[in-house]
Parts: C-alpha cells; structure tokens; sequence
C-alpha cells in the first residue's frame, strides 16, 4: 500500500542526508532510471536545487529517442534509485552515462 505521509518523509530525509553529503562530495546532477528512480529523484533534485540525468531504459518506447536527457554533461552524479539489490541499476546507469 501507498502512503503519501511516508514518501514525504523518505523524501525530506534522503534531501537532508544529499545536503550533507554534498558539502563533502561535491555532486552536479543526480541520475535515475525508470519510474521507481524518477520518483525519487523529481523531489529530491527539486528540495536540492539538483538537474537530473534520466537514463532511458530503451530509446524506441520513449518521446524522445534518447538514450540520456537532462543534465549530460554532469561531471560528477548521484545515482538515486528505490531499491539497490543487485547492482545492476547501478552499472547501467554508469555506462550509460560513460558513452
């Protein structure tokens, strides 16, 4: 079940948590994949003031026929997904960006 309270804080305390982080690692854009990440990451970059790379799980069932949107040329990202288990997200994010 949805709860919209619950989301609303994850959301707060992953912000505040970035924050922090980003005074010790500085950050340029944080990148997601797919509607979990997007979820996470719209709120997140906006309580930041963070650009967004979203990677395109596939570029023919998307508006765009891209790959990468958003803040490409971000030297340094955040990956911001919902759940991290095998790490694939992860490395598919990262050579999406590298190429």
């Amino acid at each position: 079940m949805y709860r919209t309270d619950q989301f609303v804080k994850t959301v707060k305390l992953a912000a505040t948590n970035l924050k922090r982080f980003r005074r010790k690692v500085k950050f340029d854009a944080i990148a997601f994949t797919g509607s979990s990440g997007a979820a996470l990451a719209y709120p997140i970059s906006f309580l930041l003031g963070v650009p967004l790379i979203c990677v395109r799980k596939s570029t023919k069932d998307n508006h765009s026929g891209l790959k990468l949107e958003g803040a490409v040329s971000a030297s340094k990202y955040i990956i911001v997904d919902d759940f991290i288990q095998s790490g694939r997200t992860i490395n598919k994010i990262n050579k999406a960006i590298k190429s």
